[in-house]
């Protein structure tokens, strides 16, 4: 099974209807208060860069209060 998170709701509801008609079994569902790195998330608004993506960076504990995901398989 694999996942992907969203900061956009629409985004991730478009992506889920992509996938369904490709085939796949798709179950969608959102979370809250999530510390992670930025990378994880695939409608992340900005790129990052080499530095951002490695250990000791100042984006490694980004806060979101709600992340919407999307399992399929």
């Amino acid at each position: 099974m694999k996942h992907k998170l969203y900061l956009d709701k629409a985004t991730r509801d478009q992506q889920a209807k992509e996938l369904t008609a490709e085939g796949y079994t798709v179950r969608r569902y959102s979370t809250r208060n999530q510390l992670l790195h930025p990378m994880y998330v695939e409608d992340y608004p900005r790129q990052l860069s080499a530095e951002e993506k490695g250990f000791g960076n100042t984006l490694y504990n980004t806060y979101f209060a709600v992340l919407y995901g999307i399992d399929y398989s």
